[in-house]
């Protein structure tokens, strides 16, 4: 791919955009697209034609729109159908959301629909001349982040960040007036998404490798080979040691933990205000310690502290409990404990309280069993889940630096800093 890039000096100055070489045009995108809203709900009116319905979830969810996708049923008449109908090569974009970051979210129809519309909740651009730009280099621009940056500057808020069509009137957009330029560096890109989409169908699949091995190895389901000894119910009090390592609350800002609800973990909270700390104290907390949010667990607030954890800080809401070696490892429990199963014991053991506290009782959770193997067996399972989650790390790693590569070269490509040979 780097030997088809070369990069040309000669620049002009464009107001408001950036520079871009002397023989791209610059528009108005109000002279080139039809922008275009839709009065379309998902009401079904008796006497109406029923037709497929491309809505607000639909385009957020999918960057292109085929026949994968399962449509809602609405019903228009013939008004709105002329004027709300889809065709081949259509871009559908979100003008509205709760952050105007989130503002922007495209798809591009990339077959003929037959008698489809799109709801009110989503705008239509389509190209008035065709023979302007390529189809899929149009699409690439709209998905540009320089492109995302300027409109979600313009919306404005009421009870939603809206962009309304007046907010494209004065848009500037810069393009190669050779139609080959605009096909190669559509290619390059769609090279680049096809590396990250293989990618994210092979984080999928071991994704659900991974959590089919969770729910066996974890319930005796699946016995690794080698062993066949029965497995024990035992109480979390006989797996762990109570553990707080007090200390005085700090003067100064100080750095403290919070545990994640639904199984995500722990976070950093670094710059802590002591003043909004009521207790004269807090508690250390050190690799590899079993830290529970009491007030959340029913949400599966529970995580094991990882090295980048240790010796920040918590509030006497989040317990700390080491294991006992001998009948427990933190690397068998740091799966054991994301389990539905496990999810569901915190929550019988959280009473109701008022909103959405419910304390959970520390004397209770050290009752609480579990039914888990010898600890040779639990190492074992452990190894084997761990070699899982590397591989699954590796993949996940190798999306991003995939899409931080196609980010940059959407920066270069559609700017016409870089240019291609044609």
């Amino acid at each position: 791919m780097q030997k088809e890039l070369t990069i040309k000096p000669w620049y002009k100055n464009i107001p408001h955009i950036w520079e871009i070489p002397e023989d791209w045009e610059v528009k108005n995108l109000w002279n080139i697209w039809e922008f275009k809203t839709s009065s379309v709900d998902k009401v079904i009116v008796e006497w109406e034609k029923i037709v497929n319905l491309l809505n607000y979830m639909d385009i957020y969810r999918n960057r292109l729109i085929n026949n994968k996708i399962e449509f809602t049923k609405t019903s228009v008449n013939d008004r709105q159908l002329e004027s709300s109908n889809l065709t081949k090569w259509d871009i559908l974009f979100t003008p509205s959301s709760e952050t105007a970051d989130d503002i922007w979210h495209s798809a591009v129809v990339e077959y003929d629909l037959i008698d489809t519309v799109y709801s009110y909740h989503v705008m239509r651009f389509r190209l008035d001349d065709q023979e302007t730009l390529d189809n899929t280099f149009r699409w690439y621009v709209f998905n540009n982040q320089m492109i995302k940056k300027e409109f979600s500057k313009r919306a404005t808020w009421s009870t939603r960040f809206t962009l309304w069509k007046k907010d494209f009137e004065d848009s500037i957009f810069a393009y190669p007036k050779n139609i080959l330029e605009q096909q190669k560096i559509a290619n390059i890109l769609k090279t680049s998404d096809s590396q990250i989409d293989i990618t994210k169908n092979i984080i999928k699949k071991i994704e659900l490798r991974n959590k089919w091995l969770q729910q066996k190895l974890l319930s005796w389901k699946k016995r690794l080979d080698w062993f066949r000894d029965e497995w024990n119910d035992i109480q979390m009090n006989d797996c762990l040691n109570y553990v707080p390592r007090w200390i005085p609350k700090p003067l100064d800002k100080y750095l403290a933990l919070w545990i994640r609800s639904h199984g995500k973990w722990i976070f950093h909270k670094p710059d802590s205000d002591p003043k909004n700390i009521a207790m004269e104290e807090l508690f250390v907390v050190k690799e590899n310690d079993l830290v529970v949010n009491i007030t959340f667990a029913w949400e599966q607030a529970v995580a094991i502290a990882s090295k980048e954890d240790e010796w920040w800080l918590v509030s006497h809401r989040f317990p700390t409990y080491t294991f006992k070696k001998d009948k427990a490892i933190h690397e068998y429990f740091k799966y054991l404990i994301i389990q539905k199963k496990f999810k569901y014991m915190l929550d019988l053991i959280s009473p109701w309280g008022a909103w959405r506290n419910r304390v959970l009782s520390k004397k209770e959770f050290l009752k609480m069993k579990v039914n888990v193997p010898w600890v040779e067996e639990q190492k074992a399972i452990a190894d084997v889940l761990n070699k899982a989650t590397e591989q699954l790390n590796f993949y996940k790693n190798k999306l991003e630096k995939l899409e931080f590569t196609k980010k940059g070269l959407m920066q270069q490509l559609l700017t016409g800093k870089t240019r291609v040979n044609f």
